[in-house]
Order: C-alpha cells, then sequence, then structure tokens
C-alpha cells in the first residue's frame, strides 16, 4: 500500500488549519460589521427622536419658548452630531445615500427653517400647526431610510 509523504501530511494539515482560521476571522469580522450598523442605527434613531422631542418642547411649550435661544441651539448641535453620524456609514445602494441625505435635509429644513426658530419674542404654537405634522412625518421618513442596507466607511 503507497501512502503519502509524510511531509505532503503534514503540510495539508497546516493549510487546512489556516483556511479554517481564515474563514472563522472572516465570519467574525462579518458579524463585528452587522453589530456596529446595528448598534449605530439605534443610535442614529435615538438622535432624531431625540431631536424631535427637543423641537416638539421648542414650540409647543411656554419653556422652550421661554428658553429659545438654549433650545435652538440644542437643537442645532444635535443636528449636527446626527449629520456626523450619518457621514460615517454609506448605503450600498448609492441612490439610497442621497435619499438618506434628503431625508435629513428636509427633517432639518421642518425643524430649523421656521421664521421664528430663533425668535425669543414667538408666539406658543398650536399642537395642530401643520410645521408638527411636518416634523413627524420628516422625522418618520429620515428613520426609515436609515434602516437600509448600510456600511461603514
Amino acid at each position: 500500500m503507497i501512502g503519502l509523504p509524510l511531509w505532503l501530511t503534514a503540510l495539508l494539515m497546516v493549510l487546512s488549519a489556516a483556511a479554517a482560521h481564515l474563514l472563522t476571522m472572516q465570519r467574525e469580522t462579518r458579524k463585528a460589521r452587522r453589530d456596529w450598523i446595528g448598534s449605530w442605527e439605534k443610535i442614529a434613531e435615538d438622535q432624531a427622536k431625540k431631536i424631535l422631542d427637543a423641537a416638539i418642547r421648542h414650540y409647543l411649550s411656554e419653556d422652550g419658548v421661554k428658553n429659545t435661544s438654549v433650545s435652538s441651539v440644542v437643537i442645532i448641535s444635535d443636528f449636527r452630531r446626527l449629520q456626523a453620524m450619518i457621514a460615517e456609514t454609506v448605503s450600498i445602494r448609492t441612490e439610497d445615500s442621497a435619499a438618506v441625505q434628503k431625508a435629513y435635509v428636509e427633517f432639518h429644513g421642518f425643524v430649523t427653517d421656521a421664521n421664528d426658530f430663533q425668535d425669543p419674542a414667538r408666539l406658543i404654537r398650536d399642537s395642530s400647526d401643520p410645521i408638527v405634522s411636518r416634523m413627524l412625518d420628516a422625522e418618520q421618513d429620515l428613520l426609515k431610510k436609515i434602516k437600509g442596507k448600510r456600511k461603514r466607511k
């Protein structure tokens, strides 16, 4: 009976161990990326909700009107954080990245582009004001677009 040479047997064992190690490392890398994206989505969603809550307080509550200069700065700084988070990732499809950017700009616009956003003499708005429903819709649209397939830059 003819067997394999000892050196070939050892080489096959080393190569199979190296291949198994490589496949395991690739699987762990993919899992870490999925976990990071999942965590990123949760943080981005929380940030968008925080902005919406602050904007609703800003426009609809008496405290928001009294503290307009502070609340407007907080909202703008939260928008900057959200923009930085969005810039950390890209969508798998390029048209989805453009849609996320467009949704972000619309959300930002509905919250901050009101004529009285930074006016300390502004009046409290009613909860049925169209700006409130536009902010809610824009936030939901942004959250929906963020949930698309993304990858880390």
